[in-house]
């Protein structure tokens, strides 16, 4: 993965988190909390994905060095929060969580760019 696709997947993640966020801040966020769950299945379902294809020795000897050093580490934060997030809470008490995942996808995002810059 060069820098640009780690770009893409993290605005990618980072759009799912906006659009379950988006679900629960909807004018009757009980309506839209199965939905939000589901986003929020599917968000955990495809950070265990790309975990899991970095974890075999073939993926880990196919790693850059932008994927082991950041986007591996940002998805074990966001695998972790997703999963403490899904922990029994209702959908309401999502929100706290969901902008510590938007936060640290930001973090991310702003040092795969400066990572570019590094290397230019």
């Amino acid at each position: 993965m060069n820098r640009d696709a780690c770009l893409a997947a993290l605005e990618a993640y980072r759009t799912s988190v906006e659009r379950i966020a988006g679900c629960l801040a909807a004018v009757e966020p009980s309506v839209f909390a199965g939905a939000a769950r589901v986003l929020l299945d599917d968000l955990e379902f495809l950070v265990q994905v790309d975990l899991d294809a970095r974890t075999t020795v073939a993926g880990a000897e196919r790693m850059s060095d932008i994927e082991a050093a950041l986007f591996v580490p940002t998805l074990k934060t966001l695998q972790c929060a997703a999963a403490a997030t899904l922990a029994g809470r209702a959908s309401t008490q999502w929100l706290p969580a969901l902008a510590t995942m938007d936060a640290t996808l930001r973090d991310a995002t702003s040092q795969a760019r400066a990572w570019g810059a590094e290397s230019a």
